[in-house]
């Protein structure tokens, strides 16, 4: 609920006007799967057109992280907030890579300098910077991913080194790999974290994916062996994602979408085909999501695409620049579906959302 009457009120104020308007639009575009926008442009206060993460907080703020700072969203009216010179309770770092909110409320922030944890009392932030002198220090400053564990615990992944966190000492407890074993860089990089049924942690890194248990032994290895010897990129897991039915989907640089099945321990594939207007739309997968319709929504790296839960298929959304309304941009970099079922795209030109209650989407760009 929001605390914010007042703020409430305009932004339900907002949401019928946006609905009413999309009624109006509705009755111009008549394709079944077309999926329509409108748009805010940066002078309304979006930091950045490139928009990394999404996630809502208890009082129904939407945060974004983006390539220039931090930005909250009421619904009517957006706040930034960036680095700082001479003030140690700002954010510390422009580039923001990681979004997480805990459960005391807090927003917890990762960047390529430093993970921030922001207090929405007092407005404040507390830096973790790492410092080899300092015992319980994150491993990294450059951060990948935050993590919640059905515990709560947040699980932090970065350039080198996973990191658990101490919320009682405010330490970081490190698991790294180490020499002599298979594959030894394979927890120094971590870019994505899910938790299965089971409670084991799944690990997405430049060496393939990892399946763990919480005290660091290591259960399985995935997409570890590049057959062709010569791709950097295919042991690379971009994103994790794990579904209602306790499915874990893998987005990978250049195998496609992969779903785990655990009763098999096999993996479903789903790739690029120019001949299949039934695949996904690009094999390098950025972003994983599933809707209250139980829809999966794939992010690429050259269009949207959604696995209609109903019929298995698959509807691709591109750019179409002679038409205003189509999905602003093509490269996906997150997705996320708030309290209110609206579902938020961010792309490399801004902010895409939509009702589900219908395919119309209105979105937040930078010219």
């Amino acid at each position: 609920m929001f605390k914010n009457k007042t703020l409430f009120k305009k932004i339900i104020s907002v949401s019928f006007f946006i609905s009413i308007t999309f009624c109006f639009y509705s009755g111009i575009y008549s394709q079944a799967n077309e999926i329509k926008f409108y748009h805010l442009t940066v002078e309304d206060g979006l930091t950045s057109n490139g928009v990394t993460q999404i996630i809502q907080d208890r009082n129904g703020f939407v945060w974004l992280g983006t390539y220039n700072g931090l930005t909250r969203f009421d619904g009517y009216n957006f706040k930034a907030f960036l680095p700082e010179p001479n003030n140690p309770k700002s954010i510390s770092n422009h580039s923001i890579w990681a979004l997480e909110l805990d459960n005391l409320g807090n927003i917890w922030c990762g960047t390529q300098d430093g993970l921030n944890k922001y207090n929405p009392v007092t407005e404040q932030f507390i830096r973790f910077k790492n410092n080899h002198k300092q015992p319980g220090s994150i491993s990294n400053d450059h951060i990948y991913c935050i993590f919640k564990d059905k515990q709560g615990t947040l699980w932090i992944g970065t350039l080198n080194g996973l990191n658990k966190y101490n919320s009682t000492t405010n330490n970081f407890t490190v698991i790294k790999q180490v020499a002599g074993t298979p594959n030894p860089d394979s927890l120094n990089s971590v870019i994505c974290i899910q938790e299965d049924k089971d409670g084991y942690l799944w690990l997405g890194t430049w060496n393939g994916l990892i399946k763990m248990q919480k005290d660091g032994k290591i259960i399985s290895r995935y997409f570890e062996d590049d057959p062709n010897k010569n791709n950097l990129n295919y042991r690379k897991i971009n994103c994790l994602f794990k579904d209602r039915s306790d499915n874990i989907w893998v987005g990978t640089s250049t195998l496609g979408l992969q779903k785990y099945d655990s009763q098999t321990n096999k993996f479903i594939s789903y790739r690029y085909s120019a001949a299949n207007a039934n695949s996904i739309s690009n094999d390098n997968i950025t972003a994983i999501s599933q809707d209250k319709k139980n829809n999966i929504w794939i992010g690429t790296k050259n269009g949207l695409n959604k696995i209609d839960a109903e019929t298995g298929n698959i509807l691709r959304y591109y750019n179409d620049p002679q038409k205003p309304l189509s999905i602003l941009n093509n490269e996906i970099l997150c997705i996320y579906e708030d309290n209110n079922s609206l579902v938020w795209i961010g792309n490399s030109g801004g902010v895409s959302r939509f009702y589900q209650t219908s395919n119309r989407f209105n979105y937040i760009q930078e010219n």
